[in-house]
Parts: structure tokens; C-alpha cells; sequence
């Protein structure tokens, strides 16, 4: 989940195609290709975080066969500062920097790295009593999830253009790059998996509003990747070919979206990869607030989200681009 999603409660119906005022063209010099600073296996969550909770509730329904934790296909790592490394939480563990009270899940609107996003995950099944439409516009109408309030029901329309070079560098390295459409806004995000297990994920996340210095910023943290190149930014913002990346894949989300008071955000998203796949997927995300001082409460959420739907959700580890990528190789 995007955290300008997560900092912000209101919200509008957009078409996929607006686009914003362009910039005269530009581009961005790179240099070099390698990996990433800290590259390395994807690992579990651990740390105090596992010891409150990490197992499931979906693991332990007879009905269900949660998924297990899947082998690191992809390796992750840590964004590091254009010019030097990750910033001083980059090598502590998720549980330490949730509960020393870095933000977890804070927002990059002003262009600076997320030092840990904490976000829960389920896919909604079809089997859900009612089908997926149902459930959802049950926990649209709800006034409380866990004990805990929710806030106002607000409905977006999101379009995502992910970018990677022709090889899959950026997809290898955990880390997901796109443009983002949504209420007329165009955003740049660039997000690093650094550890997943079950439902719950941990990435790092940079996000701003798209214009020259984010891009260029961003081309700074993967120049490791995408090795020496000029990315024009009329063509990267237009989601064309531009330089070393390449457009891989479009995802389009209708997100009705709520706050939960003390918790973050709960979004019901209806994922649609046009060309891919004519089924919509209905996915459940529950975002960390920043200033969420105790991980488990994702945990007492997912708990009452499994409750609510009998059973039927599960874990969903993979991202929206994971999973629109394993689509793709099924072509």
C-alpha cells in the first residue's frame, strides 16, 4: 500500500488514462551495475516482533492451508542514500526498529526513505460466503474492526505502471519501481521486500510526487542496477520505454479504503491485470500508522479479518507485482 494512501483520508475516482502537466524533457545519467548495497537472502521476521505473534490465524483454521514461508526467490535489499548507505536503522532488525520507536510505515511524501513499512496482507477466496463483493462491502460497513474504530469509507481508483530493465534486475533484488495514477496525482515509488513471513511484510519504501529531482533521486538508489543509462523523464512519466527501463507491467485498482483508529489503514482492493488475467483478485491490506508503537496489533486484525470471513482469506506474501509478474511467465 502506497503510504501517501496511508497519510491521507481523502480520496476521488480517477480514470487510468489522466494524465498531469509534463515537464520539458529530461534524463537521468547512471553509472555502474552490480547489486545492491546488503544484498543478500530474504529473511523471516524475528526479534521481539515473534515473539508476540507472527503465526497466522489462518494457519491454524482445519479448512484453510495457510501458505508457507516461501524460499527467497527474489533477493532483498536496502535502499541506500543517493552518495552513501541506508539510514541508521538499516541494519536492525524489523522488531527492534518498530519498537524503538522509528516510524514503521512513515511516509516518504517529502522524498526521504521509509525506514520500515509494516503491512498485513490476506487475499480474499472465492469460497467466502457471498463471494469477495459481499465480504467487502460488509467490512465497509462496519463500525469497528478488533475493537478498534474505523473511520470514514473512501473510494479510489489507482493505476500502477511498474518498471524493471529487460533483464529483471530491479525484480531479482526484491525491489519494485513504478508510476502511480491516482485522484490526478502522478507518484514515484520505489519499494525494497526486506523480510516476509506469512501475511505480514517489511519493506522499505521512497515516494514522492513525480518531477525531475524524485526521479532523479530514484535513479541514484537502483544506479546499481540499472548500470549506465539516461532515463528521459517525458517517457519514464508516460509509462514508455525510457533508457535502461521498460514498462513489464500495468495493475489496476479500485481501493475502498478506511482508517483504524490506533492501528493505520484497512484497504479492499479489486486487482485487475489488464491482458493477464480477465478474473479480479480481491485482496485485504492492512497498513502500519507511523506512530504504531506495538506490531501486534496487525496481528489482533488479521485475527478478527479471518473471523470475519470464516476461514476463507489467506496469506498473500507476494506483492501485486510478484504476482502480476508470475502471470506473466505464464503466457
Amino acid at each position: 500500500m502506497s503510504c501517501e494512501m496511508a497519510n491521507q483520508f481523502t480520496a476521488r475516482r480517477t480514470d487510468c488514462d489522466e494524465t498531469r502537466g509534463r515537464q520539458h524533457l529530461s534524463s537521468l545519467r547512471t553509472d555502474q551495475r552490480g547489486t545492491l548495497s546488503g544484498a543478500g537472502q530474504r529473511r523471516p521476521l524475528g526479534g521481539r516482533l515473534r515473539r508476540v505473534r507472527l503465526r497466522s490465524p489462518v494457519d491454524r483454521d482445519p479448512h484453510r492451508r495457510a501458505e508457507p514461508l516461501r524460499p527467497a526467490r527474489l533477493v532483498p535489499a536496502r535502499l541506500p542514500a543517493p552518495g552513501g548507505t541506508g539510514g541508521p536503522a538499516a541494519d536492525r532488525p524489523v522488531a527492534d526498529v518498530a519498537g524503538g520507536g522509528i516510524c514503521a510505515g512513515a511516509c516518504a511524501q517529502s522524498g526521504k526513505v521509509t525506514p520500515v513499512e509494516l503491512e498485513i496482507k490476506l487475499r480474499v477466496l472465492p469460497t467466502v460466503p457471498g463471494g469477495p463483493g459481499a465480504f467487502f462491502a460488509h467490512l465497509a460497513a462496519q463500525e469497528a474492526l478488533a475493537g478498534f474504530p474505523l473511520g470514514p469509507v473512501r473510494r479510489t481508483f489507482v493505476c500502477d505502471t511498474y518498471f524493471d530493465t529487460d533483464d529483471g534486475a530491479l525484480a531479482r533484488a526484491g525491489a519494485g519501481l513504478r508510476v502511480r495514477r491516482l485522484d490526478g496525482r502522478t507518484l514515484v515509488t520505489l519499494k525494497v521486500t526486506r523480510a516476509q513471513e506469512g501475511a505480514l511484510t517489511e519493506r522499505e519504501e521512497y515516494e514522492a510526487p513525480l518531477d525531475l529531482e524524485s526521479l532523479r533521486e530514484v535513479g541514484e538508489r537502483i544506479r546499481p542496477l540499472i548500470g549506465t543509462g539516461s532515463v528521459p523523464f517525458a517517457a519514464f512519466a508516460a509509462g514508455r520505454p525510457a533508457g535502461p527501463l521498460e514498462p513489464v507491467l500495468d495493475v489496476h485498482t479500485e481501493r475502498v479504503w478506511r482508517p483504524i483508529e490506533g492501528v493505520g489503514v484497512l484497504a479492499l482492493d479489486r486487482v485487475l491485470y489488464p491482458g493477464l488475467d480477465p478474473d479480479p483478485y480481491y485482496d485485504i491490506e492492512v497498513e502500519a500508522a507511523p506512530d504504531l508503537a506495538d506490531p501486534s496489533l496487525l496481528r489482533r486484525v488479521e485475527e478478527a479479518l479471518v473471523a470475519a470471513a470464516a476461514g476463507h482469506l489467506q496469506p498473500e506474501g507476494r506483492s501485486k507485482l510478484e504476482r502480476g509478474l508470475a502471470l506473466l511467465q505464464r503466457r
